[in-house]
């Protein structure tokens, strides 16, 4: 009989996608302090069929920084510290030899040896096993959350790059054969952590970002800045420049921790709008605290600004935006021997930390409300 040819079915090699996405912390990460960070794991395959089997990440610590020389003042893995929904992971703690090589622990090559992980002499690899023994393309994404040591020595606004690589041991045998299996190793993202030796935050009491204006609404705007911990500045320069809508009132409160002379560079005129409100602290001592330098003043919204035109159109009404930003600098010298130099460290008006907006209207209105029933509950 004559002989039919039947189409095989249609196959697709099997290819899991390891992702691992690492994100440092929203707030300035301190030098000599510990710093929270986080590893996104996902599946990112489209077919769900690639499943991956005996997930892993690796993370490569910055521990030497800017060394060699001496000394290390990078960022180091805090030992034990790596989590998952509360569960400690098993982790391989290796250093990369002089010629910048780390043997991977278990992920193999097509040749059965084991894959070579480059890197700089010193660092660290930190290999991490996920307690899955497969993951699928349609599992939700999981954080890893591990902390890392910012060394003492560290250069404040110096970037040192924490990076995390997914991987699947087993590519996606669910037999796990050793000696044939190949990792799938996905790419490499990057977290470049910058130390700070300061922050600034700018606040005011007006309710909702809200006034009103006139010198009956009067209000406080409160620059604070915080230290890292156990750290000296001096002469630190503290800089508030006023827009030309906002007239100043009084200084109401100026510390400085640690501070025994508070010097007046300059203080606005309480007639006109504008100007610039800044002190000089002789040194401040950190304690990583808001409280570290606080300067507080009294102002409200004029009429008219410092050009004599209307803030907002008497005829008209309407509303008009209004941007306050601040800024500092100071003097700082590192325990580090290789950087000996005082340096003189700023923070930009530009940061988003260091500006306070407010909206000027005709007329501001705010509604409360009190809980009769629950006196005191939200």
């Amino acid at each position: 009989p004559r002989r039919r040819a039947e189409p095989l079915p249609r196959r697709h090699a099997l290819d899991a996608g390891p992702s691992a996405v690492i994100n440092g912390p929203t707030v300035a990460t301190w030098i000599g302090e510990e710093i929270p960070l986080v590893v996104t794991f996902d599946n990112t395959a489209t077919n769900p069929a690639d499943i991956g089997y005996s997930p892993f990440v690796d993370i490569v610590m910055p521990k030497m920084g800017d060394a060699p020389p001496a000394p290390e003042n990078g960022v180091t893995f805090k030992p034990g510290s790596v989590r998952y929904q509360g569960q400690s992971l098993q982790t391989t703690v290796l250093t990369f030899d002089a010629a910048g090589q780390a043997v991977h622990p278990f992920a193999k090559k097509s040749d059965g040896s084991p894959v070579i992980v480059p890197g700089k002499a010193g660092d660290q690899l930190v290999v991490v096993q996920l307690p899955f023994g497969s993951y699928a393309p349609d599992q939700p994404a999981i954080d890893i959350d591990f902390t890392g040591l910012v060394s003492a020595d560290a250069q404040p606004n110096q970037s040192y790059s924490i990076t995390a690589t997914g991987g699947f041991r087993y590519q996606t045998d669910p037999a796990g054969n050793p000696t044939v299996d190949v990792a799938t190793i996905g790419a490499t993202t990057t977290d470049p952590v910058q130390p700070q030796l300061f922050r600034i935050k700018k606040t005011s009491n007006t309710p909702e970002h809200e006034t009103a204006t006139g010198p009956n609404f009067t209000h406080t705007y409160t620059v604070s800045m915080a230290v890292a911990n156990g750290q000296t500045v001096t002469d630190l320069l503290l800089k508030d420049t006023l827009p030309d809508e906002v007239q100043f009132v009084s200084l109401t409160t100026v510390s400085g921790n640690g501070s025994t002379t508070i010097t007046d560079i300059s203080t606005p005129t309480a007639v006109t709008p504008g100007g610039i409100l800044s002190r000089q602290f002789d040194q401040v001592v950190g304690t990583g605290r808001d409280s570290d330098v606080q300067m507080s003043f009294r102002y409200y919204v004029a009429q008219k600004d410092a050009n004599g035109a209307d803030v907002i159109p008497l005829g008209t009404g309407g509303t008009t935006v209004i941007t306050n930003a601040a800024q500092a600098s100071g003097k700082w010298t590192s325990s580090n021997p290789n950087f000996p130099t005082e340096q003189t460290i700023t923070i930009d008006p530009a940061d988003p930390d260091a500006q306070y907006a407010i909206t000027a209207r005709s007329v501001a209105l705010q509604k409360t409300f009190t809980n009769l029933t629950n006196p005191g509950s939200p």
